[in-house]
């Protein structure tokens, strides 16, 4: 686990590539600067050789709306509750290698994450939120959850 509010440079400088890359994967772009700003930390998963196989980026949130796809006559329709539900953390980010794939690696991350996200609490998954994924983070949302419908945030 790192943190990208840790003083030592060299740590928040490898917060940063890893994120970059990740992003550069998901297809998605935040700052460097507005990444610094919040408070994430990043779970990575790595072999023997200290290759990153995968990374996990978490964020302290409060609140989080249900979440689930209508999938009647082949399409997709995104459906979001207005009720707000209370959580304590939501996985912004999660990806895994392609090669690596279907071996455990994101519910590895996930659940170290649900354990040492926040000191001396273990996130139980009804307090989880997803940011809104990608088809491929909905079937492990899905997957992980056990339930078509989790929460987001």
């Amino acid at each position: 686990m790192m943190d990208n509010q840790s003083r030592s440079a060299s740590v928040k400088n490898k917060c940063i590539q890893i994120k970059n890359i990740v992003d550069d994967w998901i297809g998605i772009y935040q700052s460097d600067d507005e990444f610094s700003k919040k408070q994430y930390k990043l779970f990575v998963y790595v072999d023997e050789t200290f290759k990153v196989l995968g990374c996990l980026v978490a964020e302290r949130t409060s609140t989080a709306q249900q979440f689930a796809y209508n999938e009647e006559n082949g399409t997709r329709q995104l459906l979001i509750t207005d009720k707000e539900k209370k959580v304590v953390m939501g996985i912004s980010r999660i990806f895994v290698d392609l090669e690596h794939r279907r071996k455990g690696i994101a519910t590895t991350l996930l659940e170290s994450a649900r354990k040492h996200m926040i000191y001396g609490y273990h996130c139980n998954k009804n307090r989880l939120a997803f940011s809104h994924p990608t088809s491929m983070g909905h079937e492990f949302a899905k997957h992980y959850m056990q339930k078509h419908n989790y929460l987001v945030y």
